[in-house]
C-alpha cells in the first residue's frame, strides 16, 4: 500500500512538479487552499502520512491551517 501525501499549495507548477516526481511512489492528494486541506484532514478515513503545506496561501496562512 502506498503512503498517503497531502500537498497544499496555491501554485499549480509546484503541485505538478511534486506529482511528477513522487506520483509513482505515493498516493497524492493535491489541493490549492488551506480550508480545503483542513476539510480533507478532518474527514479522512485513514491517516495521511505526510502533509506538504505552503506557508503563504491565498485563503489561510499555512500556520493557521496547521493549527
Amino acid at each position: 500500500m502506498k503512503q498517503k501525501l497531502l500537498i497544499v499549495d496555491d501554485d499549480p507548477t509546484i503541485i505538478q512538479c511534486i506529482l511528477y516526481l513522487l506520483g509513482d511512489e505515493y498516493a497524492i492528494t493535491a489541493v490549492s487552499s488551506g480550508r480545503e486541506a483542513v476539510g480533507i484532514v478532518k474527514s479522512a478515513e485513514e491517516d495521511i502520512d505526510l502533509i506538504v503545506l505552503d506557508y503563504r496561501l491565498d485563503d489561510v496562512s499555512g500556520i493557521d491551517a496547521l493549527r
